[in-house]
C-alpha cells in the first residue's frame, strides 16, 4: 500500500515537472516574439 503512495507521488512530481518545462518553454518563445 505504501509503494502505491510512493508511486503517485512520483508520477505527480513527474508530471508537475513536465508541466513546469512546457511553461518555461512557452514563456522564452514568447519573450522571443515580443
Amino acid at each position: 500500500m505504501r509503494l502505491i503512495f510512493h508511486l503517485v507521488s512520483f508520477i505527480e512530481g513527474y508530471e508537475l515537472f513536465f508541466l513546469r518545462k512546457i511553461v518555461l518553454q512557452l514563456h522564452h518563445s514568447i519573450e522571443v516574439h515580443f
